[in-house]
């Protein structure tokens, strides 16, 4: 949308032009010529001509050029204290944004520095339980009794037990035991063997226990 000034601007042009047309003609001078003095004060051109080109200059400038001016400058002195605000503005904003950065940093360092006392806290804490945890573990009674406890459970699995094993008199139970084995076709070393239950009337024999 074309604005007041413009359209103001425009009117000055065309009266302007006009004008100059028309005192180039009266003076004889071409299109573009300049207009001098010299041109100007000759006998063609009468007194009562060059005070009419001077009035219509006259109200041209206070009428239309002056107050355009005027209105010019005053918007030009207002585009410099919005921009001079304007700068004072982002000045303002760039100073806030670098606080805010700083303040972000603070808060950072703070919640690492939170953390890593939390986990040293928790690992010494941890370590602790473990050292305390391990020494009672390790502890002679029960570092003997462990290894007891796993002697006897690997023996049990060495264990065999024969039912219906027939006894005699003065028998070599190690070696009655091997071929009832090796029948098996098992070749193992039998390193212990004895009789288990009770020994009853009738009954041919008690278990084999190697």
């Amino acid at each position: 949308m074309e604005s007041v000034n413009q359209r103001l601007l425009d009117s000055i042009i065309v009266v302007r032009d006009d004008l100059m047309d028309s005192i180039r003609e009266e003076c004889g001078l071409t299109g573009s010529s300049k207009i001098t003095s010299l041109a100007l004060n000759k006998r063609t051109v009468s007194k009562e001509k060059l005070c009419g080109w001077i009035e219509s200059m006259c109200t041209i400038l206070n009428s239309n050029a002056v107050p355009l001016l005027k209105s010019t400058v005053a918007k030009a002195d207002r585009c410099e204290v919005l921009e001079s605000e304007k700068i004072k503005d982002q000045t303002s904003i760039i100073q806030l944004q670098s606080e805010l950065i700083k303040k972000k940093e603070a808060e950072i360092d703070c919640i690492k520095e939170t953390m890593q006392n939390t986990v040293k806290s928790e690992i010494t804490s941890y370590a602790s339980v473990v050292s305390k945890s391990c020494s009672a573990a390790l502890a002679p009674r029960r570092l003997s009794k462990a290894m007891k406890t796993v002697v006897e459970r690997d023996d049990r699995k060495r264990n065999v037990i024969i039912y219906g094993m027939e006894e005699a008199e003065k028998e070599v139970l190690p070696d009655k035991v091997e071929n009832v084995l090796l029948e098996l076709n098992e070749k193992p070393v039998v390193s212990n063997c004895c009789r288990i239950g009770i020994k009853k009337q009738g009954v041919p024999g008690r278990n084999g226990h190697s």
